[in-house]
C-alpha cells in the first residue's frame, strides 16, 4: 500500500489518481506553502479533511501539532476537541492575528534554534539533539524536540478582507521566516 511504502516525511492523502487508480500521496514537508482553493461543493473540505486525517493517523500531539483558524465557524469545528491543536480554534479575526502573530514569534524562536545548532529544518534540528541527547544522556538532561506546526486557514480571503494589514502583515512574515 503506497500510504506505507511512503518515505515523505509528512504524507498526505489527496485521493486516487484518475488515469490508473492510484493513491496520491505527497509529501507536505516537501510543499510548505499549500494553497487549496476552488468554489463552494468543489471539495475544498473534503480535501482538508484528507490532510487533517492523514496527519492525525500518522503522528502524535508531540510530534506535529495545527493551528486552525476558522471565520466562519463551519469547516474546522469537527476539530475543535483535537490534541493535536497548540489553542483554540480562532473563530473570529482577532484571533486569527492574535494566532498569526503568535507563529511569527514562535517562526523567529525556531529560526534563532536552527542558527544556535547550525541546522536550516526540523529535521537537522530534531535528529542534532538526537545525537546531542545520546551524548549527555548521563547527566540527566535531554534537548527538546520540535514538532512541526501545520496551518489550516479556512477562508483566508474573507480574513484578507476583514483585517487586511495585520494578517497579510503575518501571513507575509511566516512566507519570508519559511521560504
Amino acid at each position: 500500500h503506497e500510504w506505507k511504502r511512503t518515505k515523505a516525511k509528512i504524507p498526505i492523502a489527496l485521493g486516487i489518481d484518475n488515469f490508473d487508480c492510484k493513491p496520491i500521496v505527497a509529501d507536505l514537508a516537501e510543499m510548505p506553502h499549500l494553497l487549496v482553493s476552488g468554489i463552494t461543493g468543489s471539495g475544498i473540505s473534503t480535501c482538508i479533511n484528507s490532510i487533517v486525517a492523514s496527519i492525525i493517523f500518522r503522528f502524535s500531539p508531540a510530534e506535529l501539532s495545527f493551528v486552525m483558524i476558522d471565520p466562519n465557524s463551519s469547516d474546522l469545528q469537527n476539530y475543535r476537541d483535537l490534541k493535536h491543536l497548540t489553542m483554540p480554534i480562532a473563530y473570529d479575526s482577532q484571533k486569527a492575528c492574535d494566532a498569526m502573530k503568535s507563529l511569527v514569534e514562535e517562526s523567529r524562536r525556531r529560526f534563532e534554534l536552527f542558527k544556535k545548532v547550525g541546522v536550516a529544518d526540523i529535521s537537522g534540528f530534531n535528529s542534532r539533539t538526537n545525537t546531542v541527547k545520546n551524548k549527555v544522556e548521563s547527566t540527566g538532561r535531554t534537548p527538546g524536540q520540535l514538532s512541526y506546526i501545520i496551518v489550516i486557514i479556512s477562508e483566508m480571503s474573507e480574513l484578507m478582507v476583514m483585517m487586511p494589514k495585520d494578517f497579510k502583515d503575518s501571513i507575509l512574515r511566516i512566507f519570508k521566516l519559511t521560504g
